[in-house]
């Protein structure tokens, strides 16, 4: 199937998953680096 653009969603408060996120966005990458991406880092404001 065809992807126009891809919305990646990231728990920024869980800093324990934020380099399995980044490997798994690479990964997408790798398959169409062309792919236009919008990285959305979610909860901010938590500590």
């Amino acid at each position: 199937s065809e992807v126009d653009v891809l919305v990646f969603v990231v728990d920024s408060a869980d800093r324990l998953r934020l380099p399995w996120a980044r490997q798994e966005l690479h990964k997408l990458l790798d398959k169409d680096p062309d792919l236009p991406v919008v990285v959305v880092a979610n909860k901010q404001m938590l500590k």
